[in-house]
């Protein structure tokens, strides 16, 4: 798929969602004019965490939810050109 080799740490919280899933979401995102989509929905939260922490609690705290590790099995496109 897409994102093939994709992990997050809590899965439970951080959910790594199914293509088709975000692509229903979309669409009806767009069709009810909706402004912002937040996917999964606990994303909303980082904005709250945001304004109550400094830079460096927060990004202590995205590290230890290991946002920062997700792509680091990312498998890409083999064999394909890349889009530059």
């Amino acid at each position: 798929g897409m994102f093939d080799g994709v992990k997050t740490r809590f899965p439970w919280l951080l959910p790594i969602l199914e293509p088709e899933y975000v692509a229903d979401q979309i669409v009806s995102a767009v069709e009810t004019n909706r402004a912002q989509l937040w996917l999964p929905k606990l994303i909303l939260t980082s904005t709250w965490i945001k304004s109550l922490f400094n830079t460096n609690s927060t990004a202590k705290i995205l590290e230890f939810l290991g946002v920062f590790d997700s792509m680091d099995d990312f498998k890409g496109r083999k064999g394909e050109a890349q889009v530059r």
